[in-house]
């Protein structure tokens, strides 16, 4: 049996791929609609593929206007969930690099995959972007 952290981290894979090369049909293909995209930026509702589209194209813009020469995310953790093992919910880190130096400091998503006809979708993804979800004042005596 496959994994819920390897299947999570091809699905991560996949989808910087499609990203990086621009390939926004592909990558439309890989998700379940609707789903939610959480950033810095706010909440982006994902009803259909075409809103999927619209996003990462500026998302991928975004990175060509960084410098970025390479675009990674590493799965960290991820588990089965749901009743029928029919989601994945996960934790990665977030590289953008040029060469070997980071263009912005590594951050920290969750993402979610759902099963639907035997194919692992994305179905939602909240980036941390750079900030703790957690805050912990390390000046606080203990």
């Amino acid at each position: 049996m496959t994994t819920a952290l390897g299947l999570y981290q091809d699905h991560l894979d996949l989808v910087s791929r499609h990203i990086w090369n621009r390939d926004f049909h592909a990558l439309t293909k890989v998700m379940a609609y609707p789903h939610e995209l959480i950033t810095g930026e706010g909440l982006v509702a994902v009803d259909n593929a075409e809103t999927l589209k619209n996003w990462a194209i500026k998302f991928r813009d975004r990175l060509e206007e960084l410098g970025a020469t390479a675009y990674h995310r590493v799965a960290i953790a991820a588990a089965f969930t749901g009743n029928a093992e029919d989601r994945i919910d996960g934790f990665h880190r977030v590289y953008v690099l040029d060469g070997a130096t980071h263009l912005i400091d590594p951050y920290s998503s969750e993402a979610c995959l759902v099963l639907k006809d035997d194919v692992w979708l994305g179905a939602g993804v909240r980036a941390t972007l750079r900030t703790a979800r957690y805050v912990v004042d390390e000046d606080q005596d203990t």
